[in-house]
């Protein structure tokens, strides 16, 4: 009769023997599939700085090529519903320089000491040079900051505000509204050098007529940007057949940045970078789709992830809305939150201080 009982000597698994290589297992995949995640964010973050510097250089050679301004503008484009790209357009100094003339000087046009602002336009009419979704792209917002401290003496604009934080594009594929971004560029002069102005035409601003109409588009309406520069008297006529204002555009309600206390560094959440110049504000702030603000450029940029910082920040904080108190709140509120997930996550790109060439600078 042969018997049934077990005589191999081998003792079977327990429940809780089980369960305990189960939970190691768990853990193995959730680790192994951590980091596999950061692997391929580091991977397509330097992907994207690759194609940033393939943009930038390519941008170099035509300015040295034609001898002329040329500029890397990083335009945000809606590629599909709810999905937005940053596109990297060519543009280049189209040889008209207009003075911008503010909301409180419209009756009286012809102050010289106003900015000048040239008039660029696109070059580049192949295929669109697109970076991934979730891009994003930054410039420090060096050219955009105080220059008092609440009834302080003056002081250096780059002591603070400006030189710690970070100016980045618009979005406009996010389902709630979002207070404005700026439209970024770095300016490369005739010699392909890295540029705050373009030599020649004396201006230290330039926006990109992207519909080549002549006229200056911001917030939805077209502007000549055309008033007469010398002395007092009528403003010039807009270009022929270009049906828009005869004057700059109006910068009211255009919030930039952050406000930090100098003395302890504090974050001041009601407050802006124009704070105490109103009425000198550009109009620099993106605020539809097609509109053509003034380019926003700097001696250097970042790229980072923004997909992965409004996943770990809270984009509902950066509302807009239709009151100057809130909405000056949520752009100082974005760029708080921004600055600092940038400064940890972002990779710069400096460039040579003497040829421009682009180079890949230290990871924040």
């Amino acid at each position: 009769m042969t018997s049934r009982n077990n005589s191999s000597g081998r003792p079977a698994f327990t429940l809780i023997e089980l369960l305990a290589v189960v939970a190691i297992i768990g853990l193995l995949s959730v680790a192994t599939v951590a980091s596999y995640q950061a692997i391929a964010n580091d991977v397509r973050q330097a992907g994207a700085v690759e194609e940033v510097k393939a943009m930038l250089a390519r941008t170099r050679q035509k300015a040295i090529s034609d001898s002329r301004a040329t500029a890397l503008v990083f335009r945000p484009v809606v590629v599909s519903p709810g999905v937005q790209q940053l596109e990297g357009v060519i543009a280049q100094f189209a040889g008209e320089v207009q003075p911008w003339i503010p909301d409180s000087l419209v009756d009286t046009v012809g102050d010289t000491t106003q900015p000048r602002c040239a008039r660029f336009e696109p070059i580049d009419a192949g295929d669109p040079m697109r970076l991934a979704v979730g891009v994003g792209v930054g410039i420090p917002a060096h050219r955009i900051s105080n220059t008092s401290d609440w009834g302080l003496p003056t002081v250096d604009p780059m002591a603070f505000d400006g030189d710690v934080q970070y100016l980045t594009a618009s979005a406009f594929a996010p389902l709630l509204p979002e207070v404005p971004g700026q439209m970024l560029g770095i300016l490369f002069g005739a010699d392909g050098s890295i540029a705050n102005r373009i030599h020649g035409a004396d201006a230290e601003w330039f926006w990109v007529d992207f519909n080549g109409d002549g006229a200056q588009r911001y917030a939805g309406i077209d502007y000549c940007n055309r008033p007469d520069a010398v002395g007092f008297g009528p403003p010039e006529s807009c270009p022929p057949g270009v049906d828009a204002e005869l004057w700059s555009p109006p910068s009211v309600g255009c919030y930039v940045g952050a406000r930090y206390r100098l003395s302890d560094g504090v974050h001041l959440e009601t407050k802006d970078m124009w704070e105490d110049n109103e009425a000198e504000r550009l109009p620099i702030c993106h605020e539809n789709l097609d509109d053509e603000p003034l380019v926003v450029t700097g001696p250097w940029l970042v790229v980072y992830d923004d997909r992965d910082a409004r996943a770990e920040l809270d984009p509902l904080e950066w509302s807009d809305s239709a009151t100057a108190p809130t909405r000056r709140k949520a752009v100082s509120s974005k760029a708080a939150a921004l600055r600092t997930f940038i400064d940890a996550n972002g990779r710069q790109l400096h460039f040579s201080r003497f040829s421009g060439v682009p180079l890949h600078g230290s990871d924040r």
